[in-house]
């Protein structure tokens, strides 16, 4: 990974031969308030060193009116898999996918490829997140697999979560626990500078965005959360529905008479 990382620093300064080391550090310290915003935890490390390990100002994706884009999923997220499956969503394994990407979201249920997570398949996959990180990025490249990492970190965020996929059939988790399964996805939010006008699933997104966040989606989630989520609670609500129906028709019964 060091050796991906000085690669694309020589890269970098390779594109104008006019402007030395100095400029970028120049300019790193700009945009050193708005990076640090970029880490998810506080960077203890003081302003000369912090600018020094921080001068490809691209990896963070500057914009042209000067602000950052930290690769933020929290900002764009969409719900984790508990509270999707709260609200009625149904995850399945899909059968035939083209490849491990084929992931589909129709009419409440989404479909994906199974994943087999071991010791070894860790190694695999943080070697090719590295090296697809370390390509010259263009628009429309649309990173596939960092794509993939950023979805399954947006889905995954408690063991409860890895649990369910585990049940359905997507997730081979071979690992100790749920919880480590959790972990290793979670640490792409970390890594990962997504463009997300350029992912990959950026139609998945606004789709599953769009079913959770519709008022009777919502409202499901929420009567399931509260009246539903442990049987003493479901046999409250059935006893208290039966008690006004018979009360209704006591009423009833005796208003005709």
């Amino acid at each position: 990974m060091q050796k991906h990382k000085w690669s694309m620093l020589r890269d970098f300064l390779a594109r104008d031969e006019n402007s030395g080391f100095e400029i970028y550090l120049r300019e790193m310290r700009l945009l050193e308030a708005q990076v640090r915003e970029c880490y998810s935890e506080t960077v203890d490390m003081g302003s000369d060193d912090f600018v020094m390990i921080n001068p490809v100002v691209e990896s963070t994706k500057s914009r042209d009116d000067g602000t950052m884009s930290c690769g933020d999923t929290k900002r764009r997220n969409i719900p984790c898999v508990t509270e999707l499956h709260e609200a009625g969503v149904k995850f399945r394994r899909k059968i035939q996918p083209r490849e491990m990407f084929d992931i589909s979201f129709e009419h409440g249920t989404m479909e994906m490829p199974s994943i087999r997570l071991d010791d070894i398949d860790k190694i695999i996959l943080w070697n090719m997140v590295a090296f697809e990180q370390s390509q010259p990025y263009e628009f429309g490249s649309e990173r596939i697999l960092s794509s993939y990492l950023a979805l399954m970190d947006s889905l995954i965020n408690t063991e409860k979560d890895a649990a369910i996929l585990d049940r359905s059939g997507i997730l081979e988790n071979y690992l100790q626990n749920d919880e480590q399964a959790a972990n290793f996805f979670n640490q792409f939010s970390k890594a990962l500078g997504i463009d997300y006008s350029d992912h990959y699933y950026y139609g998945l997104y606004k789709d599953i965005k769009r079913y959770s966040e519709s008022a009777w989606h919502k409202n499901r989630a929420r009567l399931k959360h509260d009246y539903f989520s442990n049987p003493w609670s479901s046999i409250s609500v059935v006893a208290a529905s039966i008690l006004l129906i018979l009360t209704f028709l006591q009423t009833y019964y005796s208003a005709t008479k």
